[in-house]
């Protein structure tokens, strides 16, 4: 495995994808809620906190046309979401390096629409190396919508490897988060450059 997209705990599943249809296509939105319904049921049996969900492609249409397709398509979920008690994490993604063409780039948007939503059961994934290119300032964005947050993807930038290569202080983000009070998981989407397991306990400081 040259990549780490899913984290184990105690053998049990953090977070998974559901189907990808695009949320900003309203033509789309009886397929993705087809698919997040047997996501959903399948979290639900196996215990899974988290549906992960990317929201799909700028169509092209009028942003605010694409923005209300996919709170109207966030909001048809949540009943389904809150029937099952498993959780809806919408993903902001950077368009300059790995998304082109991604519909949700920034975390305030992102933050923005699950307020909008108002459902416990839909929140956001800020994934700190897509938003360190977008955006940066991820301590004070974190601090300032926990609440929003279901999820945290990290990586180092730039490369997407080990969490000590480059600009990004995964120590210190950590910190902020335990005095945040964050009980969530972190999963790690980076590609290795030396052994997995020997970078997880340098950056823990683990023995």
């Amino acid at each position: 495995m040259n990549s780490i997209g899913m984290f184990f705990c105690n053998i049990a599943i953090a977070a998974f994808c559901t189907h990808f249809f695009s949320l900003t296509d309203p033509a789309q939105r009886g397929a993705y809620l087809d698919g997040l319904r047997e996501s959903a049921a399948a979290a639900k049996k196996y215990g899974v906190p988290v549906i992960i969900s990317q929201v799909g492609a700028d169509t092209g249409a009028p942003r605010e046309a694409q923005r209300a397709s996919l709170v109207d398509g966030l909001r048809a979920a949540a009943p389904m979401l809150e029937d099952a008690g498993v959780t809806l994490a919408i993903e902001p993604l950077n368009t300059r390096y790995n998304h082109p063409g991604y519909y949700l780039t920034h975390s305030a948007e992102a933050f923005a629409i699950t307020r909008e939503v108002a459902s416990p059961r839909v929140k956001v994934l800020y994934d700190i190396y897509h938003q360190q290119i977008t955006e940066g300032d991820i301590i004070n964005t974190l601090s300032a919508n926990i609440a929003e947050v279901a999820h945290l993807h990290v990586a180092g930038h730039p490369g997407r490897h080990e969490l000590d290569n480059g600009e990004i202080n995964c120590p210190g983000i950590f910190r902020a988060l335990d005095r945040m009070g964050y009980a969530g998981f972190i999963g790690l989407e980076y590609f290795p450059l030396r052994d997995p397991a020997a970078g997880l306990r340098e950056i823990s400081g683990a023995p």
